[in-house]
């Protein structure tokens, strides 16, 4: 199964102007409709979510945490669109090939499973963005191990592919 994710021009630059704005590591949302078709999955962002300074728990240039009322609101944004969620973050600091941070897998191990629980059964994407790279990672709707996002699809760009990075550690 192949996994993409699919946005217009103009939410890809909102998110990569909002998530690379300064030093200091950014959050965004996108809610996803899915759509599959021959082993092939595609989750097209519909609306975005770009997280402001008040609903930031901790907000550092190697860490990020949101208050519980903002994971909460988030989880019901998705809960109304029936949309499977699209959590983008930031490394604005990396210089070489970006991947998900001990701290950013352990805060999936416990947020990954929740949302799912909420969202009865919704995929939920992790997406970590760096000024020359991505990484990105797939739970489909279980509490085990991720799978791979095939690449971000912009409206007029050539597709462009995660480094893996994370994927390939958790397959060691």
């Amino acid at each position: 199964m192949t996994n993409d994710l699919k946005l217009t021009a103009e939410q890809f630059g909102d998110l990569r102007a909002h998530l690379l704005r300064n030093r200091d590591e950014q959050v965004a949302f996108a809610f996803a409709a899915i759509a599959e078709a021959n082993d092939n999955r595609v989750f097209e962002v519909g609306d975005l979510f770009l997280v402001p300074q008040e609903d930031f728990a901790i907000q550092t240039e190697y860490h990020v945490e949101l208050t519980e009322d903002a994971l909460s609101s988030v989880i019901k944004m998705a809960w109304d669109r029936k949309a499977a969620i699209v959590d983008f973050h930031s490394h604005p600091r990396a210089s070489t090939p970006v991947f998900f941070s001990t701290s950013d897998l352990s805060g999936f191990a416990d947020l990954v499973p929740h949302a799912n629980w909420r969202l009865r059964g919704k995929p939920y994407l992790g997406i970590v963005l760096a000024p020359n790279s991505f990484d990105a990672l797939v739970w489909s709707g279980g509490y085990g191990s991720p799978e791979e996002l095939t690449g971000i699809l912009v409206a007029g760009q050539d597709p462009v592919s995660p480094t893996g990075i994370s994927y390939s550690r958790y397959r060691e």
